[in-house]
């Protein structure tokens, strides 16, 4: 997720990460913690990002090698 949260942060032309995090209301930290996988985010943090972005969520959610949405959120 963290990959994937990065490539459609740069596409959506939010260059800076600390920009996502204020949009977000979370600390930098943790929008970097995403990024990295060390943290998952809530949902309602994902349809925020995906609204911030202009994508659909099951866009964020997609796992890079299926066109399938795979949630982070349950274990496969």
């Amino acid at each position: 997720l963290g990959q994937r949260l990065r490539s459609v942060r740069l596409q959506a032309r939010f260059y800076k990460a600390r920009t996502v995090a204020e949009e977000l209301g979370v600390t930098p930290n943790t929008y970097y913690r995403y990024e990295r996988d060390e943290s998952t985010p809530p949902y309602k943090v994902l349809a925020r990002l995906a609204d911030l972005f202009k994508v659909p969520l099951s866009e964020l959610l997609q796992d890079g090698n299926s066109p399938t949405a795979a949630s982070p959120l349950q274990p496969p």
